[in-house]
């Protein structure tokens, strides 16, 4: 808004922002009925502080509350979701350029972004592949079944693998059963 009457300002120079205008106060109440970490916006604190009207602010403010709202009105599996969604780089992937190993496919892409939403994964019952448990809905069994995790780490080690060839390294593959019970 500061940006805003600045702008107008510059082409209108008889331009005023009316800080007590009907639009204004119907904006303010809705704001401020958020509840934004008590914060009360004010004429008189926009006068004061114009940085407080920035969009960038203001769209932080009504994020925050959101999340707060949501997280302390939800189960324990919703919050557990939230939390481990909004860790340093748990989206990274969806930022990611593909290339030529790290490429993912349509099918790969849907259940992914299902998982992240919380959205079933399943319409019926199945049973896992890798360890014959039943599977849940929500895909929750493959983030932690130990037959998943060993095909995650074997992909793992074989991208490893192939880049260290790549870089002139005669790499490789670790042996399977080194440990009791690996493969």
């Amino acid at each position: 808004l500061a940006a805003t009457a600045k702008l107008c300002k510059e082409l209108d120079p008889k331009y005023e922002m009316d800080l007590h205008g009907t639009q204004w106060a119907q904006w303010l109440g809705w704001f401020n009925g958020l509840g934004a970490g008590g914060w009360k916006i004010t004429p008189d604190l926009v006068a004061s502080h114009p940085h407080l009207c920035r969009q960038k602010w203001l769209s932080k403010v009504v994020d925050e509350v959101a999340y707060e709202r949501l997280f302390h009105e939800t189960d324990d599996e919703v919050k557990a979701r939230l939390l481990s969604q909004s860790m340093e780089y748990a989206g990274a992937w969806l930022a990611a350029t593909p290339g030529e190993n790290n490429k993912i496919n349509d099918e790969e892409f849907t259940a992914l972004v299902r998982w992240r939403l919380g959205m079933p994964m399943y319409k019926e019952k199945s049973t896992c592949k890798g360890c014959g448990a039943a599977m849940d809905a929500q895909g929750d069994h493959a983030q932690g079944c130990g037959a998943a995790e060993t095909a995650r780490h074997n992909k793992v080690r074989d991208t490893f693998q192939r880049h260290l060839r790549w870089g002139g390294i005669d790499a490789k593959k670790e042996l399977p059963n080194r440990i009791a019970g690996s493969n």
